[in-house]
This record gives structure tokens, sequence and C-alpha cells, in this order.
């Protein structure tokens, strides 16, 4: 495990089986790992990390070819190859028995992981998971990867001039925020950074929208807490109080007038019941 630079106050930026990872908190503390969503890298969880930092030691993972992170060799985003590597980069950063929180993608990944893994996990949180069910979804630009290259190029330079302006921010990232005219400047330049980066986002776009993990729920026995906002316009939150159910020993929040980042719109929230799950694990 290479340290490379501190990335805020409190936190190291660490490269683990090859895998970027931002590690906050108190390496003495219950570890929790972070994986972010689609067109997102480690930093759209630094509103939440704060809040949870002085109970839990946090390392919020890059995916393969999402931030700082490599791709996978070939290009693709082969779940159980993804899986492998946090796994990898969690022995190696020496973390024992880890929660594990994830968001959209990064749920879908942390469903796969726990489900292959009884035991590994000490407790799950789903906030707003993608890929339970295999809807076959794939935008446009995600089969043509030189135009999704081109735009991450574009999304680069134009982030902090849209990010500053609330009609833009309407228009660029509509389906993210509740409310992208009324959110932080600062979440619209998180998924702005996180969409520039995203060199693996056509293809785990693509093999998240077939994954079909509704069937690994059952294989989940560990304590779990489902996130979803009212308003979230990328995962229907239809599927909120079905997956809570479904799940042996599960608990939902359900946000109202919130979209599909509660983690940044409503970090406090999350994080309270957050940290009443692993209180109650």
């Amino acid at each position: 495990m290479a340290a490379s630079a501190a990335v805020a106050s409190g936190s190291t930026e660490v490269r683990a089986a090859g895998l970027n990872v931002v590690l906050t908190g108190d390496e003495s503390a219950p570890p929790l790992v972070l994986l972010h969503g689609l067109a997102e890298r480690c930093q759209v969880f630094d509103w939440l990390a704060p809040l949870l930092a002085p109970q839990l030691r946090l390392a919020a993972i890059d995916l393969p070819g999402f931030g700082a992170s490599p791709t996978l060799p070939g290009g693709g985003f082969d779940l159980g190859e993804v899986c492998g590597r946090v796994e990898a980069a969690i022995a190696e950063l020496g973390l024992v028995r880890p929660a594990m929180l994830g968001h959209s993608l990064g749920g879908g990944v942390a469903v796969r992981y726990a489900a292959e893994r009884p035991g590994a996990v000490r407790a799950l949180t789903l906030i707003a998971p993608a890929g339970l069910i295999a809807t076959g979804a794939v935008r446009g630009s995600w089969r043509r990867p030189r135009r999704h290259a081109f735009g991450r190029l574009l999304i680069r330079g134009a982030a902090p001039f849209i990010a500053s302006r609330p009609g833009l921010r309407e228009r660029a990232f509509a389906r993210v925020p509740r409310r992208s005219s009324d959110a932080r400047p600062g979440t619209c330049a998180r998924a702005a950074d996180g969409r520039a980066m995203g060199r693996s986002t056509p293809a785990a776009g693509i093999e998240i929208v077939y994954a079909g993990l509704r069937d690994r729920i059952d294989a989940l026995t560990l304590p779990a807490l489902v996130v979803w906002g009212e308003r979230d316009r990328v995962v229907a939150p239809r599927y909120a109080a079905q997956l809570r159910d479904a799940l042996p020993d599960g608990r939902l929040l359900f946000l109202p007038g919130i979209g599909h980042v509660p983690m940044c719109e409503a970090p406090e929230l999350v994080a309270s019941a957050v940290l009443q799950l692993l209180q109650d694990a």
C-alpha cells in the first residue's frame, strides 16, 4: 500500500491493490468501505465522511476506471472481477470484516460482494442501489466510446462554469439532485468531476443494467439499511420497500423531497441512520 497525497483534513489518499482509496478516521475504529456510483468518484462522499469519521475508519474506493483508479485490463467492468479487486484492496488495507456502503452502481457491487462472501461484511448500506432488476436500459453514448470520451472532455472544461450557475445546473444535472438549480454548487461540481473522470462509465453502465442482482438478495443474512430519495429519477424509488422487505434483516430510510444522491443532499440523515445500523449490528 503506497500513500500518495493528503486530500483533505484528516484524510489520506493511498493505493491498495491498484485502486485509489481515500482513508479517513481513526485506524483503530470499526471500518466502513464506501463504493461510489456510476460516473462518480470517491469524493462524492465528501459531505458524508466528516459525519462518520469520528466513529469509524472510512475507506472510500475509486472503482476501476473511475476517479484515479485505472481501468480493468481490456477496459471492461466485469462485476466479479471488480469485487475481486475490492476484496484485494480491503485485505491490503488490513480492514477486518468491514461494513460496506454502496451508492447506485456501488450498491450493486456491494450486493454482489456480500452475497458471494458470507460473513465477510459486518453490515450493508444500499443507497439507491442499481442492478437489482435487469432493465437493459443502455444509453446511446455507452455504445459509442469515442463520443463518450469527447463528452467527458467537454464536461471537464465546462464544470466550474456549469456548477456556478443555477440554470445550467438544472439542465446539466436534472436527473441527479432533487432540483439541480437548488443543489449546492459543490454537489454539481462533484457530479461533473465524476463524469469527466469516468472512463469506465460505458462498460459499467452496460454491465449493471443487465446484472439482475435481485436473486443475490436472498443470500444476504447480514443487517442492511436501504436509503432512497423520493424524487430519485435515476433508480426508481418504487423498489425501496420491496428491497427492505426482501432483506432478512432490513430497514429503510425513505427521504421525501430527496433525489438520487442522498449522501450529498441529506448527509446528516444518512449518517445518523448508518451509525444506528452499525450500533445495532
